[in-house]
């Protein structure tokens, strides 16, 4: 049986795909939507297998994991995992998906549509449905859920190999913007960084000479750092600036928060240090203290393009009838978790665009064709 043999139930899938969507499934509260997966599974004969990470992360549902057993000539291939994530960002209370005459999806305009990643995980459990209705021959299939990942992928680095043993080294995790079709061979290095500068208060009109005015020193010292690329690779970003407390007083502190990207973790850390040095040396000139506290979000990696798994997955492209387009990411994905932790990774686009916003937007003839690429993938 081929790829062409295989006849996609269109309603059904999107049946599926807006059951979901109804669900709310913001990040620490993905317990409605853990269950619902559960019961999905179970619907296909698997049963999930949930750890424990929503006590280490301070969420209310866990990772969820499920093994199908390879079948056929496939049954003893090298087994492969998919991997979703269950929440999205806010506003994702009351979603809808909204389906137009031309196949595209949309939320009704006041939240996001939660296609990040919610056409992923629809289109895994159609995947393992069509899989049985036809009685193909595949590959064994892990099929991984996480929780947290909006928040720099707390879900995927809480993960214990313990509760959840994972068989494959190669992980495909269908999370990225673009056509089906398109893979990211790069992924940035994202350091969040928290600054925090302290002056002495003092009152602002009877003796402002005696102050060391907090939000005055991070000013000079933020006046003096490139923003935005510094190179074609890096960027910094200061997002964030709170100081004071009244108007009528020499503030003692400012605190400003930002981040650092960049697909090479070693020019990432040279940006930090410069920052520091700046801050630092302004604080010292003016009788101030800086601290600066850093958090390492996700590390960068990069993929050859003749890696085995990039191979798999130009194959499955060819099979399924899709365009197999490579391109770098600058965003975060558990792909980076996996690929820290010395899995070969692969994110790739799943029927999503805009994403993060309200403008979401899916597509129904791209759903469509991520399950056919999921399927090639597994046969």
């Amino acid at each position: 049986m081929t790829q062409e043999d295989i006849k996609i139930d269109r309603r059904a899938l999107l049946q599926r795909f807006c059951s979901l969507v109804a669900i709310d499934n913001e990040s620490f509260d993905e317990r409605a939507m853990a269950d619902a997966v559960i019961a999905q599974l179970s619907t296909l004969g698997l049963t999930a297998k949930e750890d424990d990470a929503a006590a280490r992360i301070g969420g209310n549902a866990g990772n969820l994991y499920a093994c199908l057993e390879g079948t056929g000539a496939l049954a003893d291939a090298e087994p492969i995992a998919l991997c979703a994530h269950l929440d999205s960002v806010a506003p994702a209370r009351g979603k809808r998906a909204l389906i137009a005459e031309d196949g595209s999806i949309c939320s009704a305009g006041d939240t996001v549509l939660g296609a990040d990643d919610l056409s992923a995980v629809a289109a895994m459990l159609e995947t393992v449905r069509l899989l049985q209705e036809y009685r193909l021959p595949h590959r064994p299939t892990e099929l991984l859920f996480t929780v947290c990942e909006e928040p720099y992928t707390l879900g995927s680095r809480a993960l214990q190999p313990e509760r959840i043993p994972l068989r494959s080294r190669k992980i495909f995790v269908p999370d990225l913007t673009g056509q089906v079709g398109t893979a990211a061979l790069a992924a940035p290095s994202i350091v969040a960084l928290t600054i925090t500068v302290t002056g002495r208060a003092s009152h602002a009109g009877f003796a402002p000479e005696k102050g060391i005015h907090a939000i005055a020193v991070a000013a000079r010292a933020l006046s003096k750092l490139k923003l935005g690329h510094v190179d074609s690779d890096t960027t910094v970003g200061i997002g964030t600036i709170h100081g004071g407390t009244v108007p009528n007083a020499v503030p003692e502190q400012c605190v400003l928060q930002g981040e650092i990207r960049g697909y090479a973790d070693a020019r990432v850390r040279e940006e930090l240090v410069k920052i520091r040095t700046i801050f630092e040396a302004e604080a010292q000139a003016a009788g101030a203290t800086v601290q600066l506290v850093t958090e390492q979000r996700t590390r960068a990696y990069a993929i050859d393009a003749g890696a085995p798994i990039v191979t798999l997955f130009r194959d499955a492209c060819r099979r399924a009838g899709v365009e197999c387009l490579m391109t770098r990411t600058f965003g975060g994905s558990d792909a980076n978790t996996f690929a820290e932790r010395g899995y070969q990774t692969l994110v790739i686009a799943n029927a999503m665009e805009r994403i993060h916003s309200v403008q979401e937007r899916s597509h129904a003839d791209e759903l469509e064709r991520l399950c056919r690429l999921l399927m090639a993938l597994v046969t």
